[in-house]
């Protein structure tokens, strides 16, 4: 089983209601409970055609969803599908692109939105900031939500929104892209939060940097019941691989 690195300063603190939420593998993530039972909405940045977590929220709490993410879109799937059905040799491809179309079209109705937007500076149409989001794009009735976000290296570019609505989120579950590049702005990020780092789970499709770095990461956010208390052990019993040929790195918090 490979092994992967990262400073101690972004070793999680102890968290003893963490669940596993979403789908198996690649789309699930390790949740505290309370940030999925005190939401009043879930905010989603980057769905691409994965809304096994979305999907799981909805049917448990019944409240706002709004996922954003200007790649993707029911049209667009579609479109793709019809393209696909025309190459007989790849009946996979068509067989995904409906599958995400139906899916799409059945899901995104009455309260929960999407809106094809890429995340980010506010330059409208094409682009929205987080900060514009929060103050013109949620439901007057959604003041608490949980915030989930995979964006492929944008995530970098809103952090400081983040930080500045962080009062407002029950939680926050982030995956960090080009890990080894911005260890500093994690850092940083962590010791400013409002909320605190209570997992880590390495996404085993990237690799690992020659220093034992992950590429990527997912990090999940909320309130530790003890906050001098650090967690230990890495892969968490509750993970599962994001790819499920590959093995989960072991994590060790030992770099400075």
């Amino acid at each position: 089983m490979p092994t992967a690195r990262l400073p101690a300063a972004i070793q999680p603190k102890f968290c003893d209601d963490l669940i596993r939420f979403g789908g198996n593998n690649d789309g699930g993530y390790l949740v505290q409970e309370k940030s999925i039972s005190g939401a009043d909405g879930l905010i989603t940045l980057g769905v691409s055609d994965d809304l096994r977590f979305e999907e799981a929220f909805s049917a448990l709490r019944q409240q706002p969803v709004i996922a954003v993410d200007g790649t993707v879109s029911a049209q667009i799937f579609w479109d793709n599908f019809i393209r696909g059905f025309g190459r007989p040799d790849k009946p996979k491809i068509a067989k995904n692109n409906f599958k995400a179309w139906l899916g799409f079209k059945r899901f995104f109705k009455g309260n929960r939105v999407h809106l094809k937007k890429m995340i980010g500076y506010n330059d409208p149409p094409k682009y929205l900031s987080l900060a514009n989001l929060f103050d013109h794009e949620m439901p007057a009735r959604m003041s608490s939500p949980l915030l989930k976000i995979d964006i492929e290296g944008w995530e970098y570019r809103i952090l400081e929104d983040i930080l500045a609505t962080d009062k407002k989120l029950t939680g926050l579950l982030v995956e960090f892209h080009d890990v080894d590049l911005h260890i500093d702005k994690i850092v940083n990020f962590i010791g400013s939060f409002n909320l605190d780092l209570l997992h880590v789970h390495v996404n085993n499709n990237a690799p690992i940097s020659p220093l034992g770095i992950p590429m990527v990461v997912e990090m999940t956010f909320g309130k530790a019941a003890d906050g001098d208390v650090l967690a230990h052990q890495f892969p968490h019993a509750l993970d599962q691989p994001c790819n499920a040929k590959k093995p989960d790195p072991v994590l060790v918090f030992d770099l400075a």
